[in-house]
């Protein structure tokens, strides 16, 4: 007996350790913190006390099957193009360290299969780390930090995690099981878009709009009644926006997108605004993908070769554009410039198979909302991906990864179950 307690004591005291550090990476990712890294090499230790598992939990999970041969060939891709293209001590640079640290997520995938985390786990880890957006938009306030400056540095990775949990809280609003869980995610749903609009980023607004579209059409399609709910939330965000009009940068944010829009329409010598010079980068990308042979259209120019080219079509005269541009501010073009048709396919799947899973379980009453999160989840990667870069900054794609991983592995241990069935909000398919 006194052993049997020993072993269920280390097991809980190990996967509060486990799911600590992760809570702990989670969110200095999201804060854009220089010291989140450490708890991922944390996690990686710790995972190892499960290593022993871990081909038992390759043969019998197809999910970490597919992540971790997924990882694998990834990492072979961008390696190989590195080598091909690049000297070699830019193996040892932050930009390929994004890839490299893709082999230690398995180790740590494996560890978290193997504690077995509840989807009731998962809406507490989401909501432990959201937490971080009410009092990082407090903080912005209180410093008066504009874009790109101070607590505001890298707005568009922080204006779009933000976005992700507070997209994810809204969910947890519909099911969770006690009141003071619906009230905190409601506090991380509203402060999280506050935090969005304090950095300015316009693709984090975009995927919101997106988000509550879904929302609007599934719901019409399976639960009519939470549209009302729907709408109420939206009312409040818009509620709370309007107070704070005077403090948020959004009026000139979107004043400045539609003057460079306008400018690009209009064939303006002077391209202004980021919308005006996206659309002149995606175009350069676009023709220099039409010139490509054969051999480069398979497997791209190299990694890291479009700021070479952007600056070869400034000198060429290609683009009226003066700023030089490091990526085309598109994901799937990158991918397809630097890697080819192979890097598209591949990347490509890093979204396509959690989708196939969290559809077919949108009809299951219990996973309802669970698969709901993941196809939001899926949607803003999409439109990160579509107006900048998400899969080539670790903060994003990890985040991404962690938790569609969890939320894929979290359908087989549905505890919260019971929770949903006793709510008086349960989906009716």
């Amino acid at each position: 007996m006194v052993k049997i307690m020993t072993s269920e004591y280390r097991a809980l005291l190990f996967k509060v350790v486990l799911l600590g550090l992760l809570v702990a990476y989670l969110a200095g990712s999201a804060m854009m913190l220089k010291g989140a890294d450490t708890f991922l090499y944390a996690l990686f230790v710790v995972s190892f006390f499960k290593i022993n598992s871990f081909f038992d939990h390759f043969k019998s999970s197809s999910v970490f099957r597919f992540f971790t041969v997924l990882f694998v060939l990834i990492f072979s891709l961008v390696l190989s193009s590195t080598l091909l293209s690049l000297p070699s001590n830019f193996l040892f640079s932050y930009k390929f360290e994004v890839f490299r640290n893709l082999l230690l997520l398995p180790v740590i995938f494996n560890a978290l299969l193997a504690v077995k985390i509840t989807q009731k786990e998962l809406v507490l880890m989401i909501m432990l780390v959201g937490s971080y957006t009410f009092f990082y938009a407090l903080a912005v306030f209180w410093e008066g930090d504009t874009r790109s400056v101070g607590l505001l540095t890298g707005p568009i990775q922080r204006g779009n995690l933000a976005v992700i949990y507070a997209v994810l809280a809204l969910i947890v609003v519909y099911f969770a099981h006690y009141r003071w869980q619906k009230i905190l995610a409601f506090i991380i749903f509203i402060s999280g878009i506050v935090l969005s609009m304090q950095t300015g980023s316009k693709g984090g607004w975009l995927a919101l709009v997106i988000s509550f579209s879904t929302l609007f059409i599934l719901f019409s399609l399976y639960n009519r009644r939470q549209l009302f709910f729907l709408l109420l939330k939206v009312a409040s965000l818009v509620l709370v926006v309007f107070f704070l009009w005077d403090f948020l940068p959004v009026q000139g944010r979107l004043e400045y997108a539609l003057k460079g829009l306008v400018g690009y329409l209009n064939n303006d010598s002077a391209i202004d605004g980021s919308v005006g010079a996206r659309l002149e980068i995606w175009k350069v990308t676009l023709l220099a993908i039409q010139e490509f042979d054969w051999i480069r259209l398979i497997f791209g120019q190299g990694f890291m070769s479009f700021i070479h080219h952007f600056e070869q079509a400034q000198k060429e005269g290609v683009t009226q554009l003066s700023l030089l541009a490091a990526h085309p501010h598109n994901d799937f073009l990158k991918v397809a410039f630097e890697f080819g048709l192979l890097g598209v396919a591949l990347f490509s799947v890093i979204f396509i198979y959690p989708l196939v899973l969290v559809l077919k379980r949108l009809k299951e009453k219990e996973n309802f909302y669970h698969a709901l999160a993941g196809i939001l989840l899926i949607e803003m990667l999409l439109e990160f991906m579509l107006t900048d870069s998400a899969i080539f900054t670790k903060q994003l794609l990890y985040t991404y990864l962690f938790l569609i991983f969890m939320l894929l592995i979290s359908f087989n241990h549905a505890s919260i179950k019971q929770d949903v069935c006793d709510n008086k909000q349960n989906v009716k398919p």
